[in-house]
């Protein structure tokens, strides 16, 4: 007799179109990479949000509203251009 195991969002793969495994406050950094590249990013604060892509992209995402959520894989968010607060970065 098999049994089913659901899959975990690590089993399948952890792309971006899976939930986050990791969450974590962003300070924004002209100068810092972040720990973990990101799935998402959550704005508490609206703004603007200055990232760096994971394919080396710089971009200011302007208006960004309180609470909303980004799907971008960014691996940097500056602090020149990002106005937006209380960042939450998914990995």
């Amino acid at each position: 007799m098999s049994v089913y195991v659901a899959p975990t969002p690590r089993l399948l793969g952890g792309g971006i179109g899976q939930p986050a495994t990791r969450l974590f406050l962003i300070t924004p950094s002209d100068t810092a990479v972040l720990s973990f590249a990101t799935r998402a990013i959550r704005a508490g604060g609206a703004g603007d949000l200055a990232v760096r892509t994971v394919e080396g992209d710089v971009v200011t995402i302007p208006s960004v509203l309180a609470g909303e959520v980004i799907s971008v894989e960014a691996d940097k968010v500056y602090s020149t251009n990002t106005t937006a607060t209380l960042i939450m970065g998914m990995a």
